[in-house]
């Protein structure tokens, strides 16, 4: 792993596919597992773990509090690409645009190679010319449109 976060990360989603897409953990019982300040639990659950990834994150206070984390089931790649178009934020980085990549391959909705030709696309040395201000926003619709072409041959009976 190469940091901290990427541990968490790598942790909490084996938890899940080892418990059926659910865990209930607590943020300081993880945190003290793992060696690390509870705000780094947080961090990785704000970051990695959003609605936007196909997470749902509910918080429970009072007696030391809890977390559960369900992974969204989509019943087809088809609709988990729909659910990412809907949700495309208008502003992205290239970190979590990344993130939303991984997440689409890692459960089937794209392959490796339009993965790894998307991330190519709308990487920071690619739209190097892009003024500063507005560089997350043409990502985001660069994007948004490549994955609205894959939705569109997934519909046509293509394969990815």
């Amino acid at each position: 792993m190469s940091n901290l976060s990427d541990t968490i990360e790598y942790l909490l989603k084996q938890m899940l596919d080892a418990n059926e897409g659910i865990i209930e953990f607590t943020r300081n019982d993880l945190a003290e597992e793992l060696n690390c300040v509870p705000s780094q639990i947080t961090y990785v659950l704000q970051t990695r773990f959003t609605n936007n990834l196909g997470y749902i994150k509910e918080s429970r206070r009072g007696g030391g509090g809890s977390i559960t984390i369900r992974r969204i089931a989509f019943e087809s790649p088809q609709t988990h690409l729909a659910h990412q178009i809907r949700n495309m934020r208008e502003s992205i980085s290239q970190s979590e645009a990344n993130m939303i990549l991984e997440n689409l391959e890692s459960q089937n909705s794209i392959n490796q190679d339009e993965m790894h030709l998307m991330q190519s696309a709308i990487s920071d040395q690619a739209l190097e010319k892009v003024n500063k201000n507005l560089i997350d926003e043409v990502r985001s619709s660069i994007l948004t449109n490549m994955l609205l072409i894959i939705y569109q041959l997934h519909a046509k009976g293509g394969e990815s």
